[in-house]
């Protein structure tokens, strides 16, 4: 299935539409600073963050995401500034 979708929610915020991608959903929630996204295929709150270690970030679920090469540096700066002040 090349357009099948799989979410991951622990609290939905947001109506679910499947229709929209995930830089669409990334777009709505540009405004709200507790979401970032760190790999192509999610967009994480830093409500659920329970650790970070190297490339790897653990949620709240004990759900593991390595953190995408491209997000890196965003992701580094977002926790200098949110997580770590």
């Amino acid at each position: 299935m090349a357009n099948c979708r799989q979410s991951c929610l622990l609290q939905p915020i947001l109506p679910l539409y499947p229709s929209l991608s995930l830089k669409e959903v990334e777009y709505a929630l540009y405004e709200n600073k507790n979401f970032i996204r760190i790999h192509k295929s999610y967009i994480i709150s830093k409500n659920h963050i329970l650790s970070v270690y190297g490339n790897s970030i653990i949620l709240s679920n004990n759900f593991e995401i390595t953190i995408g090469s491209t997000f890196k540096e965003t992701f580094s700066r977002f926790l200098n500034s949110n997580l770590l002040s």
